[in-house]
């Protein structure tokens, strides 16, 4: 099953992201973000670039706590 809102959203705006790390040059375990949003879309974006710093060596906690998410209930 293939949910456009979560995987495909998310393969988009990854591939932005790894193109953003490389031309930053930056690591990515030196990357942070905040997602305004904490939906479907916003978790599924979260998920894929978690994958892909566990891709570039980091454990899926260190990855975790890259990331914030805020919505209507805070942080």
């Amino acid at each position: 099953m293939f949910n456009d809102d979560i995987q495909g959203t998310g393969a988009v705006i990854l591939a932005g992201f790894i193109n953003a790390v490389k031309t930053s040059g930056i690591p990515a375990k030196d990357q942070r973000a905040v997602f305004l949003g904490a939906g479907s879309a916003g978790v599924g974006v979260a998920k894929q670039i978690v994958q892909f710093f566990i891709n570039e060596g980091l454990t899926e906690d260190q990855a975790r706590r890259c990331f914030w998410l805020v919505d209507s209930k805070g942080l």
